[in-house]
Order: C-alpha cells, then structure tokens, then sequence
C-alpha cells in the first residue's frame, strides 16, 4: 500500500475518536456546543472524501 492509500480508513478512524472525545465533554451549555461543533468537523471529512472518491466524471468531482 502506498503512502496515503489508506487515507479513508484513517479519517474514519479519526471520526470514531471524535465521536469519542464529544462523549467526554462536559454536560453543560458550553460543552454541548463544543460537541456538537466537533462531531459536525470531526464526521465530515470520511463523508466527504467517499463522495469525492465515488464521482464518475471530472464535473461529477467538482460538483
């Protein structure tokens, strides 16, 4: 495998220790808009790189 190869199987790990650590945040105002904030960032980007992964033409990429 070469170097950056398996940069989806590392942003869906970086999504459960994400997912984890909003599960540690205090259960105040504070925390929970921290949380939810995280989760949102955290998630993201496994999504977002499949997506890209699965387009089926240049404007399909870009789109």
């Amino acid at each position: 495998m070469a170097k950056g190869d398996d940069i989806e199987e590392r942003l869906i790990s970086f999504a459960v220790r994400t997912i984890k650590l909003c599960g540690h945040l205090p259960k105040s105002q504070a925390g929970g808009h921290l949380a939810d904030q995280l989760l949102r960032s955290g998630t993201a980007p496994a999504a977002h790189y499949a997506e890209a992964r699965g387009a089926e033409s240049k404007k399909d990429f870009v789109h």
